[in-house]
């Protein structure tokens, strides 16, 4: 019973120290994404062009894969699957310019995983 009352301590000290979580954070136990209730503002019609001008990585990759010979599938409006022969790459975005992360798949197996845009880039050229 002692050890049991030692342990109920320590654990409380340590969640005492842990910081407490941001805005943005997910939530431990249910994993829910806690968002702040700041909403981003829409652009003026005077800021579209700055707008156009910005580099939309997106377009510009699908552009250019499929001209490599990649068959494009857009499955929602954030995840692209590429899929040429035996491999499958599975791109999630953030907006049209922010690369949330991909996965390669060889042979329906699972390879690897990244949130870089230059080694997805390095992937297509298989």
């Amino acid at each position: 019973m002692r050890g049991l009352r030692k342990n109920r301590q320590v654990s409380v000290k340590l969640r005492n120290r842990l910081p407490a979580p941001s805005a943005d954070q997910t939530h431990r136990y249910c994993g829910q994404i806690r968002r702040s209730s700041v909403r981003p503002t829409t652009p003026s019609l005077d800021e579209g062009d700055a707008m156009t001008t910005a580099t939309d990585e997106r377009t510009a990759l699908a552009e250019s894969n499929v001209e490599q010979g990649w068959q494009r599938r857009a499955t929602d409006d954030r995840v692209d699957v590429y899929a040429r022969g035996a491999v499958r790459i599975r791109l999630i975005w953030q907006g049209n310019s922010k690369l949330s992360g991909a996965s390669i798949f060889v042979n329906e197996w699972y390879d690897n995983y990244t949130r870089d845009l230059a080694t997805v880039r390095a992937w297509f050229k298989r």
